[in-house]
């Protein structure tokens, strides 16, 4: 075990690409995750396999696509049934650990067998009045509860079982801005005598001039946000694991829940940026005159949210002010992982160790006049950062090579010597890019299921996206409008080529390629049980 790596693997949450100094941002603040990225090597063309969070941590998990872990949309666990590559490296000796947001199981306390996941669906079919549907839940017991907020709620003694889809140690911090919860509510009970009376919108300190709606100026003090909290634990494990004479190495994920709306970036960081200065997205005031309806309807109803966090229309004033609080929100993630990497240096862990960043997904950031996720495909929310720092290879520069979270368990599993599953769709992108080898596919798919609920009763929304050499295409159920954008000659995405004659030959043959690479990974399993 002595030769094999320790990793500490950092992931943001709902954080666009571009949002990085290291990315392009001429404005932002991140030094400490930049100096990752001066060290190391970065991709510049990595994506989420599904822009929402849920199917996209578990296509992280599992190097699965959300089709084949039947992770789809929010609110539907990960079974236990799938193998993890972090229960993987558990098994060949590694100490594993997890701080911060998880999000493999529901955080709201709406069970599976709620209708509000499954009605209003893109069939007609009528549904037996009994709510009998095709395949019986497996999902809905109380082993698939443990990130409930009401669970933790309800039961102060409560403790998700151990191992956690590989995990050993977990300190959970669900959910996001202040109204975080899991073990940093309990961490916060303990240093705060009423924390009620310090967080949410309805505690939250006046700020006139601001018109945010997505985000409030929130009371709690930058050292009992939730960004300190998972700073603190993820340094209270390196500590723990320093003091221990065992040779075992570890896995340590660290998962902050900002950037992710409503913002509420505490103390400093608030004002941090003034939204004056900030710069609006270049593509910020363009509508596509023939886009999808989806995104139309978004825009005919000023993409007002009703109950979850939608897509939404800011006039400019409050773009800007939401591109600040996000920086703000960002800036304070870097300065807490800078405190965490120097904890690595005192430590004198930094040698042996690999440090990887990433985000779940990104967001809509004002491009196109949108801010949020849900059942948009443009770059914005499907590109994320993912830096790969190994001591063993400094400074390995920029790659484009295409790859994304579906390939970062491999990728870990190959650095430590840990054989993978059959089964897995991931790739070790890292050895491709640094031989300059291309992974047996055509290109990179990303999915998104949503019932209609999740997007303020607009409809149900099913999505394909296909990213190939500079082309993105991707098609949403029922439509006869998409998208087909060429990058190389329009980064902004604002020439929407769907419907151009002279690019008919093009997107027939995406399309092919797009079917391809859908047979490519379909899924190989369940193996027969007996040969016939």
């Amino acid at each position: 075990m002595a030769n094999k790596p320790n990793f500490l693997f950092i992931i943001t949450d709902q954080h666009k690409a571009d949002h990085l100094g290291c990315y392009g941002n001429p404005i932002v603040r991140t030094p400490n995750i930049d100096s990752l990225s001066q060290s190391g090597m970065t991709f510049d063309r990595f994506y989420a396999a599904s822009p929402i969070c849920m199917p996209n941590r578990a296509t992280l998990m599992t190097g699965r696509m959300p089709s084949n872990t039947g992770v789809r949309f929010n609110g539907v666990p990960l079974s236990t049934e799938h193998v993890t590559f972090v229960e993987l490296l558990r098994a060949a000796g590694y100490r594993t650990g997890l701080v911060g947001k998880c999000h493999l199981q529901p955080m709201m306390d709406i069970p599976l067998s709620d209708p509000y996941f499954w009605t209003d669906s893109p069939t007609e079919t009528p549904l037996s009045p009994d709510h009998i549907i095709a395949q019986r839940n497996s999902l809905d017991g109380p082993e698939y509860d443990q990130e409930r907020a009401g669970v933790w709620a309800a039961n102060p003694e409560h403790e998700p079982i151990t191992p956690y889809y590989g995990f050993d140690h977990l300190r959970l911090a669900n959910f996001h801005a202040d109204l975080v919860h899991g073990h940093y509510r309990r961490w916060l009970d303990e240093k705060h005598p009423d924390p009620d009376t310090i967080r949410g919108p309805e505690n939250a300190l006046k700020d006139h001039s601001y018109s945010v709606k997505k985000g409030w100026r929130t009371q709690m003090p930058e050292e009992l946000y939730p960004t300190t909290y998972v700073a603190e634990e993820t340094i209270s494990f390196l500590n723990d694991y320093a003091e221990d004479s065992s040779a075992e190495p570890f896995f340590l994920q660290c998962s902050f829940p900002d950037p992710h709306a409503p913002l509420t970036p505490p103390g400093r960081y608030w004002d941090l940026y003034d939204p004056e200065e900030v710069e609006l997205p270049e593509s910020f005031d363009h509508v596509d005159a023939q886009e999808p309806s989806f995104i139309h309807r978004i825009r005919e109803s000023h993409g007002q949210p009703k109950k979850v966090p939608a897509p939404i229309t800011p006039d400019e004033k409050e773009a800007r002010e939401m591109i600040a609080l996000t920086y703000g929100s960002v800036t304070m993630i870097d300065d807490a992982i800078g405190r965490i990497l120097k904890a690595l240096d005192d430590l004198s862990l930094s040698e042996n160790t690999v440090v990887i960043f990433t985000a779940d997904h990104g967001d809509m950031g004002g491009e196109h006049g949108l801010f949020g996720k849900f059942g948009v495909h443009y770059e914005a929310v499907l590109r994320v950062p993912f830096i790969w720092n190994d001591p063993e290879q400094a400074s390995e520069g920029r790659t484009d090579m295409l790859g994304g979270t579906i390939d970062i368990g491999s990728s870990i599993l190959a650095r430590a010597g840990v054989a993978n599953t059959y089964g897995v769709q991931g790739v070790d992108i890292v050895s491709h890019a640094r031989t300059d080898t291309s992974p047996e596919r055509t290109g990179i798919i990303s999915e998104e299921d949503q019932v209609s609920e999740q997007v303020n009763g607009m409809g149900a929304q099913r999505i394909w996206t296909y990213i190939h050499e500079n082309w993105r295409l991707s098609m949403w159920i029922g439509d006869d409008t998409g998208h087909l954008f060429d990058r190389e000659i329009d980064p902004e995405e604002t020439n929407n080529l769907w419907y151009d004659p002279a690019c008919a030959t093009k997107k027939s043959e995406l399309m092919e390629l797009l079917l391809r690479e859908r047979m490519r990974i379909d899924d190989t399993l369940p193996l027969t049980t007996r040969f016939a």
